[in-house]
């Protein structure tokens, strides 16, 4: 019996890009939230947020230990 083991494979470009894409269709009032709950599905709650930081305005998480983690990173990054 062969065991298959899934991979994943994120593109920072391709997270960036469609981030960008995602602020171009919406006003600028219009606040982008990132959902990144439940270590972004998998992903990488930290990983992912530092990628987004530039372009979102609020991290959408299920925890109060998750939600300082993207909050710790935007003030590293001021």
């Amino acid at each position: 019996m062969q065991i298959y083991k899934a991979k994943v494979l994120i593109s920072k470009e391709a997270i960036k890009h469609n981030l960008k894409i995602f602020r171009r269709l919406i006003t600028p009032k219009t606040r982008l939230f990132a959902v990144v709950k439940s270590n972004a599905y998998g992903h990488g709650l930290v990983a992912y947020s530092k990628i987004a930081i530039p372009f979102v305005d609020w991290f959408g998480v299920d925890s109060v230990r998750e939600a300082l983690a993207p909050q710790r990173l935007r003030h590293q990054e001021a």
